[in-house]
Formats: structure tokens, C-alpha cells, sequence
């Protein structure tokens, strides 16, 4: 998954949530409880970076990435959340920007 940041043209790479069917994956994967943020519900995940930086994803049931952070740091947090369909090319990360491991450094 990438959070990609326009203004520094850097995207922070971040692990998935599991999903059912993948059970190796899920065991890298604590649940943290719930939260609420933008006026939805999330589950919180805590797991670790590639740099073994320990992350925390809040997600939506559907999969939408709501809060990520890594230590103390907020990396991403939703303000609001719009449902509508989207042109595939806007999730394109271009090729020059430079890829981070989920530490946002």
C-alpha cells in the first residue's frame, strides 16, 4: 500500500491490513481495538515496518486506510471521508518520487 505525499513527491510504502485468507500475513498483524476518525469506524492494527519501525493502521471494514502512524508519529490521518467512483490512473504512482519504508523519513 502507498501513501503518496504531491508536495515532497515521496510515497511512505505501508503493509495491508490481512485479509481472511491470508493467514501467514495475519500473524504479523496485533488488533489494537477500535477508534473512530472522520465519523468512521476503524479497526486499529499494529504491526511493523519493513525498517522495523512499529506502525498503527486504523481501517474501515471496506479497507479504507483511515489513521497510519509510526512510533509517536502520525504519518496520515483522515479529516473527512466521500464514497464515490474514482479514475483508476489518479492511483498511479509516478515513477520519480522516492519511496520510503512506512517511516514517513
Amino acid at each position: 500500500m502507498a501513501l503518496v505525499h504531491d508536495q515532497s513527491r515521496q510515497v511512505i510504502d505501508l503493509p495491508a491490513p490481512p485479509s481472511a485468507d491470508q493467514q501467514a500475513e495475519a500473524d504479523r498483524f496485533a488488533r489494537q481495538g477500535t477508534a473512530e476518525i472522520a465519523g468512521l469506524p476503524c479497526t486499529q492494527w499494529r504491526t511493523t515496518d519493513p525498517s522495523g519501525q512499529q506502525t498503527l493502521a486504523c481501517y474501515t471494514t471496506d479497507g479504507v486506510l483511515l489513521r497510519a502512524s509510526a512510533g509517536p508519529r502520525v504519518l496520515m490521518e483522515a479529516i473527512a471521508v466521500t464514497y464515490a467512483p474514482q479514475d483508476v490512473t489518479i492511483f498511479k504512482v509516478p515513477a520519480s518520487y522516492t519511496h520510503k519504508a512506512g517511516t514517513g523519513q
